[in-house]
């Protein structure tokens, strides 16, 4: 490869002479091997007499006041120096510009020091082919600004590790500014106008919100949304979801689609693999045991029966040989969890019950509206993944008759729930002249 291929629109070559030698001076070189399987971007390559030096700029201060290197320092300008010379280039030292201290340290390369960085470049590609997790720094100050310290919980892991005494640092979670906008009123419209949104009716405006403090948009029935609104909340990355007036995901509007090829290959990669199986098994095990774990703490009354069927789904999940197979199991395990729900509710004066479902209004209604409104193929649609690849779901297919069936298998959902709604929503539809498969504003999809 030439050379001159290095430079990725980088700035105009700068000549200076000092002390009688020309240098060549080039900002933001991308440099990348495909033997390392790296790429990456030099701040500042300078020239001098037919040799490179790589000038790495870094915000802080450097060691001593800016008098030595820091050892992370030292082996990110190595790598960049590895890729130079995979290039073709002719690399001995390299420059450390401390901004802070605004001082430089010069870096040689000797052979220790290349070795060191190549080692580490490996071991980086190991971590990254590896399933299991590294384990945390121990008492490091990074971690509590971590934006993944919620997941990883280095303090809790190292003092069960035993790796610490120390107890665990409290997490503060953060609070967003930008809050999600839910628009319910018949006949309302959403404009943009200087900034904001405003909701109007026929009656007069009745809210505005800034565009800074929407998170993202849900509209239920029949509301309006004007088209500048929705390219203001697109270009902001802001999503746009639609609902039935009774709480029916109808589907949702985003800006433009992740970079994030990998991704989106990894999970092609799963889902048509055998591994896909072992994920299954230990989602539905996962539930199984949480739904186990809150009747023992909530129950009021005698659960034993309802605890050895959940736990007998649970050990029957985690050796599951099909998806089908698991999807029974799951349904099994959901039925006995939800014949035992009463048992933690506790039933006052005020009770109310719904036909021959004994749970209170106040309880069964938010929930029913929070499983309408984050449906599985939604919150794949927020992690980055594609929702018609899953390894959980069944996929959808298209009717004989021209509809598509929105059928999903969902948590909680006995295979022979789908099998009789199915039937129970032809009957009533051919009753009355409808078409089969027509969502109804009344009708729960919870199958419970």
């Amino acid at each position: 490869m030439d050379p001159a291929d290095a430079a990725s629109e980088p700035t105009g070559p700068e000549r200076s002479s000092e002390n009688g030698v020309e240098e060549l001076r080039t900002t933001t070189v991308s440099v990348r091997s495909e033997r390392l399987g790296l790429r990456g971007a030099v701040d500042v390559v300078e020239d001098a007499d037919g040799r490179v030096i790589p000038v790495e700029i870094r915000p802080g201060a450097g060691r001593d006041e800016g008098r030595s290197a820091w050892e992370s320092d030292v082996v990110l300008l190595c790598v960049k120096a590895l890729l130079l010379r995979e290039m073709g280039y002719a690399c001995e030292r390299g420059v450390l510009h401390y901004l802070a201290s605004n001082t430089r340290v010069l870096v040689a390369f000797t052979e220790e020091r290349m070795a060191a960085a190549l080692a580490t470049v490996e071991a980086a590609c190991d971590l990254a082919e590896s399933p299991n997790a590294p384990q945390p720094l121990v008492d490091s100050p990074k971690c509590p600004r971590c934006p993944v310290v919620s997941v990883c919980l280095p303090d809790e892991v190292n003092l069960l590790l035993g790796r610490t005494d120390r107890p665990p640092r409290r997490l503060v979670p953060t609070d967003e500014d930008a809050k999600p906008l839910y628009v319910g009123e018949q006949g309302s419209t959403v404009r943009a106008h200087e900034g904001r949104l405003v909701v109007t009716s026929r009656e007069g405006e009745l809210a505005s919100f800034l565009e800074l403090d929407i998170s993202q948009l849900c509209v239920y029935g029949a509301v309006q949304v004007t088209t500048p609104a929705i390219q203001r909340l697109l270009a902001r990355g802001v999503p746009v979801c639609w609902f039935s007036s009774g709480g029916w995901f109808y589907g949702m509007a985003t800006g433009l689609p992740s970079n994030n090829v990998q991704l989106r290959i990894a999970q092609y990669r799963l889902a048509s693999s055998r591994e896909a199986l072992k994920v299954c098994r230990e989602i539905v095990a996962g539930k199984l045991r949480n739904a186990r774990t809150l009747l023992r703490r909530n129950a009021r009354g005698d659960v034993s029966q309802a605890l050895a069927r959940i736990d007998a789904a649970r050990t029957a999940a985690e050796t599951a040989s099909s998806i089908d197979q698991l999807l029974g199991i799951e349904g099994s395990g959901a039925r006995a969890y939800f014949s035992a729900f009463r048992q933690m509710i506790s039933v006052d004066s005020t009770g109310t019950r719904r036909g021959q479902r004994p749970a209170l209004l106040r309880l069964q209604c938010p929930r029913q509206r929070g499983n309408r409104c984050m449906p599985h193929r939604w919150t794949r649609s927020f992690a980055g993944l594609l929702p018609p690849t899953s390894v959980r779901e069944a996929s959808t297919c298209p009717r004989p008759g021209g509809g598509v069936s929105s059928a999903h298998w969902g948590l909680g959902r006995h295979p022979g729930d789908q099998q009789r709604r199915g039937s129970e929503e032809r009957l009533r539809e051919a009753g009355r002249g409808g078409v089969p498969g027509s969502p109804r504003e009344e009708e729960s999809p919870l199958g419970l």
